[in-house]
């Protein structure tokens, strides 16, 4: 499934907006990192001027043309079978053994929350240190046919906090010591009739 269809599936006629058509994650003064994955939120959570994600829909092939272009190819032109093999060699030392259980996700969903801690049109703004920021996302693979992961995770202020981002998020004490729980779950295409009411729902209860 592509971010167009899904857009057309959930926007159309439907509680979701699309945001940017990709995330971000940020460390501090850093400059932010641009990550794969459109980004939605609900239509009647956040002001309409508002940049604050919730959902993010990630494509696993996108991630892997990510970190092949770590390694570029000496001539993207010339057919050079050895250098295609030792950016493989590469690629796989950075690549974790499960996919769906990838560090990648990980950035995306805080990214999401790091949104969210920014957020001033929030009637929430400044945010208090028992707030949660609750985020969501889907995992697609272009092989796969029969189903996506979906994952679900409520950062506290404390954990977004340890990131530095934004710069004025309030830092409690015990920052560091601060945990993430994170669900996952499968989400089958079939039956087809029913699988946008079945996403919107787990969306909706996860926000």
């Amino acid at each position: 499934m592509k971010s167009k269809n899904l857009k057309i599936l959930i926007c159309d006629n439907g509680p979701l907006k699309l945001l940017r058509p990709r995330g971000y994650f940020c460390f501090g003064e850093e400059k932010p990192l641009d990550l794969q994955g459109a980004i939605f939120n609900q239509r009647e959570a956040v002001h309409k001027d508002s940049y604050a994600g919730a959902f993010a829909f990630i494509q696993g092939n996108l991630i892997r043309n990510l970190r092949e272009g770590l390694f570029p190819l000496p001539n993207r032109l010339r057919h050079d079978p050895a250098a295609k093999w030792l950016r493989e060699l590469r690629v796989k030392k950075i690549e974790p053994q499960d996919q769906w259980r990838d560090p990648y996700i990980l950035c995306v969903l805080l990214g999401l929350a790091q949104s969210q801690a920014e957020d001033k049109t929030s009637p929430k703004y400044p945010f208090a240190e028992d707030h949660i920021f609750k985020t969501c996302a889907a995992l697609t693979d272009d092989k796969n046919e029969d189903f996506m992961y979906f994952y679900t995770a409520e950062f506290s202020v404390a954990f977004v906090s340890k990131f530095e981002y934004p710069l004025d998020l309030k830092k409690p004490k015990d920052a560091m010591s601060s945990e993430l729980p994170i669900g996952r779950k499968r989400i089958l295409y079939r039956p087809y009739k029913t699988f946008r009411a079945r996403l919107l729902a787990e969306i909706s209860s996860a926000l």
